[in-house]
């Protein structure tokens, strides 16, 4: 199991979590339900040192709104055999949809999906980057259009 939250605390270049040190027999999240969803992790948890270490592995800095669809694309054209993106990541609503805080009692497991949160536009962008990347048994056989990300 490999975490890409994890690769950005500490020398990503001896991270297991590191996208460019993932092996191909492992599954691989962009977060776990235990930890800050992507946005909130660069919103309210992420240190200066660690906002340093992302924005240089990524090569820019990005907005904590653009982070998770950094990290899905690092995951999607990594080694693993699997990749698991939490909800959260996907639809991107921030810290607010932490599901599991351990070591306290209170307030976990509230967040839930909400019939309209998926919309066209995350399930034609999540599909795309699916086929794209190869990720799919099934190739559809036609050519994949850039993917577009909410503003």
């Amino acid at each position: 199991m490999r975490v890409l939250l994890f690769a950005f605390t500490g020398d990503p270049s001896r991270s297991p979590h590191a996208p460019h040190n993932i092996i191909k027999n492992c599954l691989l999240y962009t977060g776990t339900h235990d930890n800050a969803m992507t946005r909130g992790w660069l919103e309210s948890e992420a240190t200066g040192p660690e906002r340093l270490i992302l924005f240089t592995y990524i090569g820019q800095k990005i907005s904590p709104d653009q982070l998770p669809y950094f990290l899905i694309r690092l995951a999607m054209i990594s080694i693993a055999d699997t990749v698991i993106f939490p909800l959260q990541d996907i639809l991107t609503p921030g810290a607010k949809a932490r599901m599991n805080r351990p070591g306290t009692k209170a307030g976990n497991w509230r967040w839930q999906l909400k019939r309209d949160q998926i919309s066209p536009l995350v399930t034609k962008n999540l599909g795309e980057m699916t086929v794209f990347y190869r990720r799919t048994k099934k190739s559809p056989g036609k050519k994949v259009l850039p993917v577009e990300f909410p503003e």
